[in-house]
């Protein structure tokens, strides 16, 4: 194998790493958001068990979807980064 397959085998593995740890950081944040916000809301205007789990539940759906998005284009991303090949950046005229 060539080093600059190696390389690539490696960026690609080192950008899916990356893209993976992001959406798990930023789904985590984003579901953890949803439900603090449904049990403060429910707790405030006292909706009630029922009416806090169901809000609960909108807005869990809701950060699922975000997620979702994220996930895709993060992937997207970092899938067209791989493929680009890198230019040499020296100094500027």
């Amino acid at each position: 194998m060539s080093i600059q397959a190696n390389h690539e085998k490696s960026s690609r593995f080192g950008a899916w790493l990356i893209a993976i740890s992001a959406i798990v950081l930023v789904g985590t944040e984003v579901i953890g958001v949803a439900a603090a916000t449904a049990w403060a809301v429910g707790g405030l205007l006292q909706l009630g068990s029922i009416l806090t789990w169901v809000l609960g539940a909108i807005l869990c759906a809701g950060a699922g979807w975000v997620t979702w998005v994220f996930a895709r284009n993060a992937w997207r991303l970092e899938s067209e980064a791989c493929a680009t090949p890198p230019t040499a950046s020296g100094p500027r005229d």
